[in-house]
């Protein structure tokens, strides 16, 4: 599955700087009853500029981001992380 933004909303799976903020809907959502009910193994988003990657319901939840080039891992310090769908 891929989407542009976090199919979760729980403080745990955001960056800590954002938690209780009110704009963490516009780039969260509650996707549970689609990992809940599909037959995905992975879930690639975006959106976010934090690297994220957590798992639950034996999904594992991927966001990999390039970011602005004013951020911190932006060029020299990029790591693309990759993995294999079977």
């Amino acid at each position: 599955m891929i989407t542009h933004v976090n199919p979760s909303n729980n403080e745990e799976h955001i960056n800590e700087k954002y938690h209780g903020s009110p704009i963490n809907t516009f780039f969260t959502f509650d996707g549970s009853k689609y990992y809940k009910n599909g037959s995905m193994k992975y879930w690639a988003f975006g959106h976010a500029h934090d690297a994220i990657e957590y798992e639950m319901e034996d999904v594992k939840f991927l966001c990999n981001p390039l970011g602005y080039p004013t951020e911190s891992d932006y060029g020299d310090n990029i790591k693309m992380k990759s993995f294999e769908i079977r």
